[in-house]
């Protein structure tokens, strides 16, 4: 695979079944995010795990007609009506924390980070506002032949955009202790459209 490619890695392209009822996501269109259990018996369903009370959250992105393969800027709006402020800090890392674009068959998930960082994700009382953003390429590419989950890398290496149609963006992470916000529909165009 060019080294560019693999560079470019940032989202993992992943189709999956829940199996069994989701604690988060995992109903209709939202089926593919992937429930699973850890070692200490937290069952995380798109990275989300079960979130303290009093917290809400929605995305907000800055385009929802999006050119296939751009990036977007979007807004996590966490509101935090629980009285007092929480560190969502799980076993003292930090979670990582993205949007997700999912059709029904495809979903493009951000790149989080594996490794702990230790450093505090406080959610005051009232709103606090986190930056993400979306990308809309594909997770990984080949330069074997292609299969329905790994697109042929173009012919200058890099990953190929998602197709256009219709997606919905979703909140997605690794341990992270919020609800799941209310997917937010996406259209994805072919440049020139």
């Amino acid at each position: 695979m060019p080294r560019k490619a693999a560079v470019l890695m940032v989202v993992g392209l992943l189709v999956a079944a829940c199996g069994q009822p989701a604690v988060h996501y995992g109903q209709g269109e939202l089926r593919q995010l992937t429930c699973s259990t850890d070692q200490f018996g937290t069952r995380s369903c798109g990275g989300l795990i079960a979130a303290p009370a009093g917290l809400t959250d929605s995305i907000h992105l800055d385009k929802s007609r999006v050119v296939a393969g751009s990036t977007v800027k979007g807004t996590l709006i966490v509101t935090n009506a629980s009285g007092h402020s929480i560190n969502l800090l799980y076993r003292g890392c930090r979670p990582s924390y993205g949007i997700a674009l999912t059709n029904g068959t495809i979903i493009a998930r951000p790149a989080v980070a594996a490794s702990c960082r230790s450093a505090p994700l406080v959610l005051n009382r009232g709103e606090t506002k986190l930056s993400m953003y979306m990308i809309t390429t594909y997770g990984s590419c080949t330069s074997g032949p292609p299969s329905a989950k790994v697109p042929q890398c173009a012919a200058n290496g890099n990953i190929p955009p998602l197709p256009s149609g219709r997606y919905l963006a979703v909140l997605d992470g690794l341990d992270l202790a919020l609800p799941p916000a209310q997917p937010v529909p996406v259209t994805l165009v072919n440049r020139g459209e």
